[in-house]
Parts: C-alpha cells; structure tokens; sequence
C-alpha cells in the first residue's frame, strides 16, 4: 500500500537455483518487467539468488517462478519476500528528463560524477529500443556543443571493474535512436576502464546513460570525463585536401610516413590525442614527393589522434589511428 523496497530471496529453497527469473511484472499475462536493483548469490549460505527492487511504487506485483530443468532449477521450493519502507530513493538525475544539459565547448571537457546505486530504468527509453531490451538502472547526463566536435567519453576516473558500459549517446529523452562511437577501447584507462570516441557530432544536445550493470562489472559511484576537440570531418578536412599530403599506413604502428604531394616549405607537425593533448610535435621542412619518417609509436600509445600539419598560411589535419 506504500512505497517499498522489497528483498526476493531464495536461501530456504534447496541449493541448485542457478537460473531464476530476476524480475516482477505488474500485469498478467506479463508484458513491461522490473528488473532489480541489485541481485547477487552471496547473501543465501547455499548459494541461491537473492534480489532486490528499490522504491516500488504502491500496488500489485507478479512474481515467475520458472523450472528451468539442467539441475539450474525446478521442483519444490519456498522463496521469502520482503518489504522495507523506501529508504533509497532514486538519484536526482535517475531520469533523463530531470537532467539539466551542460555546455561542452571545442576544446573544453566536463566531469560528470554521481552514483546510481539506487537507479530505476522506468522511463529511460522508448519500447523496443536497446535501452528496453537490457534494462538496467541508468542514471543520465546530459550535454549541448555548440559546434560540431568530436568528443571523447572516459571512464578513466572511475574505480576500476566497470567493465560492461552502454557505449552510446542519445539525442532524445526517452532514448529511441542511439548513437554508437567510431572507436572504444580499454587501452587508454591504466585501469583498464572505457574510453569511447564519437566523431563529427554536430551541435546539439546528447544524452549519456550510466548503467548499473551489477554482477562487479559496473555500478555504484563514478566520474566520467567528456571532452571534445575540434571537428575534423567539415571545413579543417577540406583544408588537408587542398594542401595535397597524405600519411601511410593507416592504420599504423611503428614509423609513419608523412607525404607531400607538393613544396610546403617549413612547418610544424603535431600528434594531438582524443582529450585535445599535444604529444607530439616537430619543425620540418617538407618538399614535393619526399616522404617524411615520424617516429609516432615511440611517443603515442595505440589509439586515435590527429596529425596536424601548421604553416603560416593556416594548419590541417587528418585522423590517425596508431596500432
């Protein structure tokens, strides 16, 4: 009749329920489901599932009991329910619609920070969509450019173990068309965390789910880092084109070969990462059809960059993915 936490737990059902339906429904026959909040095999001695449902509104709530057979679970058993009165209330930002979109400009990174221990999935996504597919408790950030820019999102800052992230960006609330990154890696977070790029986004606003995932592979307290750098797939591409210079291979690792199609005389080049860094830079001078060695891998580890070629006249560039 009010507002609950409520605990399933099958500890005084024989051991061997390995496979349960971890949800409620409020209809039947059962359509929308409520996953849990948390759900884990440590709490029972014997090993079986105990899960709970933060801040279920008031009102009825159907619970399958499947016999699943393989010995993961069927037969006689007895499963304890319980309630608490809401004590964890969702975060402020657990919907998408409460989230208050901050400016992200060229060059400039947010840190967004929260915890979504005690997130919901209700109302995250339109029906259908991935986000409904895996509902898991989200919390929502959201930003605006007002260019176009390529931008990074890093997990870097966060605890390590946040192994399973939605790698995405939304441009609606609720979520119906996602937006997946060119590039995601691992590499990048010395804790082996996320970080993943989406390219040539133009100005808007962008929606970033936190899912927690739960079974150690992601959930609880976080900082994520969203930087963006200037967009290269417009007016700068168009800029590398007339100035007639190519770089091979790439892909790459090792030395990369820089080559002019034509006399540009003294310049500097530069290999700027993701986040907008400069790692490394040289003064040369770079003659028709003579192919410059830069010896990239031994500054730069494998990821996306941007090599830069600067001149009076104005800088270009092109992306570069070392290996």
């Amino acid at each position: 009749m009010d507002c609950a936490d409520v605990t399933v737990s099958y500890c005084a059902t024989d051991s061997g329920w390995s496979n349960v339906w971890k949800l409620l429904t409020r209809q039947c026959p059962a359509d929308t489901l409520i996953n849990p909040s948390v759900m884990e095999t440590t709490t029972c001695a014997n090993g079986n599932w105990t899960f709970r449902f933060n801040t279920l509104p008031a009102g009825t709530y159907y619970l399958p009991v499947p016999n699943v057979g393989f010995g993961q679970g069927g037969g006689a058993y007895t499963i304890e329910v319980s309630a608490a009165v809401c004590g964890n209330l969702p975060p402020a930002n657990d919907l998408c619609s409460n989230v208050t979109p901050e400016n992200l400009s060229v060059g400039g990174t947010l840190t967004f920070t929260g915890d979504n221990t005690n997130a919901t999935f209700a109302g995250d996504s339109e029906p259908g969509t991935l986000l409904d597919q895996y509902p898991f408790p989200n919390t929502w950030h959201a930003f605006t450019t007002m260019d176009c820019a390529d931008v990074t999102v890093s997990y870097c800052a966060t605890d390590s173990g946040w192994s399973n992230v939605w790698k995405l960006l939304t441009r609606n609330c609720p979520a119906d068309t996602l937006i997946s990154p060119e590039t995601s890696d691992t590499t990048t977070c010395v804790n082996g965390n996320w970080t993943f790029r989406f390219n040539t986004l133009p100005a808007g606003t962008y929606y970033l789910p936190v899912p927690n995932v739960g079974f150690g592979q992601g959930g609880g307290a976080y900082s994520i880092a969203v930087t963006a750098v200037q967009c290269i797939g417009t007016g700068i591409a168009q800029e590398a084109g007339q100035d007639d210079w190519s770089i091979f291979p790439n892909p790459g690792s090792g030395t990369i070969t820089l080559m002019p199609e034509r006399s540009l005389g003294a310049a500097e080049v530069e290999l700027i990462d993701m986040t907008g860094r400069t790692v490394y830079r040289e003064t040369v001078m770079l003659h028709a059809g003579v192919g410059l060695l830069l010896p990239l891998s031994t500054h730069a580890v494998p990821g996306t960059y941007l090599l830069a070629v600067i001149r009076p006249e104005g800088r270009s560039f092109q992306r570069l993915i070392l290996r």
